[in-house]
């Protein structure tokens, strides 16, 4: 899949790994915007959340030039 143009777009987890790093990779399947249905991947700090804790949760990804933002 391409890139994420910058913007906003709203997704559900439906698979996380926790990663040795302390990092959690997520695998997000878009619900709305022109790619809904797509599955993107992400890998960012776990901030205190383990990998069951976040399947199936709602989230919403920012797309930035400077990065990419998911907020739960």
């Amino acid at each position: 899949m391409e890139e994420l143009e910058p913007g906003t777009y709203d997704g559900v987890v439906v698979d996380a790994e926790e990663l040795d790093d302390d990092a959690l990779s997520l695998e997000i399947a878009l619900t709305s915007g022109p790619h809904k249905g797509a599955v993107v991947r992400v890998r960012g700090p776990r901030s205190g959340r383990d990998a069951v804790s976040v399947l199936g949760l709602p989230v919403t990804i920012d797309v930035r030039d400077d990065g990419i933002r998911v907020a739960f």
